[in-house]
């Protein structure tokens, strides 16, 4: 069925039904899976670093709003460091000891800094008067932090994709087994996939097995329709959740 179409049915069901993605460390814009909601859903994409965050606004979109800040647990000022390979980027400081081990590592070269302020997911939606449904986060490393911030949106947020690494490529990152617990407990959300990265050491050159070791990946919470029927009791709460519930797993490609 096409979104539109649903979306239409949603909103003569519950005319206050809306939509909202947030997309944090939004670098090259947001993914193509989202194309099929750009005419209703609203998408807020954050990017700290300011050249890309200007690229972006440059470019727009329909119901696109781009923030230029940086999040954190708590409103802050922060140091960002960026590398030769922009997409890995920091506000930590990446561990070329380890990095070393492995092939290409002077993409995490830190080739410039800024210093730029920070605010917390719960701050910010508050000051917009926005909604989160759907969180993305992809910001090599800082993603606990960023989470601790949103941690007010609990019954709202029913869906999370999030970078996770099972090596600290950044000094003093927290790694999967943190932002799991973190996420389960907090914002009552079941892992559904985890799409995992390995690394090759640079001594194996191109030899053997492509496969390496596991470094990092994308972890995808959502809320199950089991935990939305003892949640939600009021039936607009319970349709805003169903409706939002079906839209994320559609995308992903959950249809049950």
């Amino acid at each position: 069925m096409n979104v539109n179409h649903l979306y239409s049915l949603f909103r003569k069901e519950l005319p206050t039904f809306q939509f909202f993605v947030m997309d944090v460390g939004g670098r090259d814009g947001l993914h193509n899976r989202w194309d099929g909601f750009k005419d209703f859903a609203q998408f807020i994409l954050v990017e700290p670093d300011p050249v890309e965050a200007k690229r972006l606004q440059s470019i727009g979109g329909k119901n696109l709003q781009i923030v230029d800040k940086a999040l954190w647990s708590k409103p802050c000022e922060i140091k960002i460091n960026i590398t030769s390979s922009p997409g890995c980027s920091s506000v930590l400081n990446p561990d070329m000891n380890f990095i070393g081990l492995f092939q290409d590592p002077e993409r995490f070269k830190i080739v410039k800094q800024y210093d730029i302020p920070a605010t917390t997911i719960n701050d910010f939606v508050k000051q917009k008067n926005l909604k989160v449904n759907f969180l993305k986060i992809d910001t090599q490393g800082s993603e606990l932090e960023i989470l601790k911030g949103a941690s007010e949106l609990k019954g709202q947020i029913l869906g999370i994709e999030a970078e996770v690494e099972f090596a600290k490529i950044y000094k003093d990152q927290p790694t999967f087994r943190d932002i799991d617990s973190y996420v389960s407990e907090t914002f009552d959300l079941s892992l559904y996939d985890l799409r995992r990265t390995y690394w090759k050491r640079s001594i194996a050159g191109h030899q053997g097995f492509p496969k390496g070791q596991m470094i990092f990946g994308d972890a995808l919470y959502l809320m199950s329709p089991e935990t939305m029927l003892k949640k939600f009791t009021e039936r607009e709460s319970l349709l805003t959740a169903v409706f939002n519930g079906i839209f994320i797993g559609m995308t992903y490609g959950y249809f049950d």
